[in-house]
């Protein structure tokens, strides 16, 4: 759930491999970064406890705090999901 939680605008790229075969790239970084943030996380709990924001929204800002101080740290996220064509024989 983590992982599915972490991919947000993440690019996706595709590579024919063969004639029966494509590779398909899942490239992003995991991190908390919010673009519209302006308060921290201790700042908002009275947003969080009125419900101005959910517990999910609050808890990303509150890692976005963790990872300006150090204590959680970004990573690259990289996929490869293959496909193949399989023959059958009847």
């Amino acid at each position: 759930m983590d992982l599915y939680l972490a991919i947000n605008n993440a690019n996706l790229y595709f590579k024919k491999e063969s004639e029966d075969s494509i590779s398909i790239w899942l490239y992003d970084t995991y991190n908390f970064d919010n673009n519209t943030k302006k308060q921290s996380s201790i700042e908002q709990i009275l947003d969080l406890i009125n419900g101005k924001m959910s517990f999910g929204e609050w808890l990303n800002e509150f890692g976005e705090d963790l990872q300006n101080f150090g204590v959680v740290n970004s990573y690259k996220i990289l996929i490869k999901i293959e496909t193949v064509k399989i023959n059958v024989l009847l």
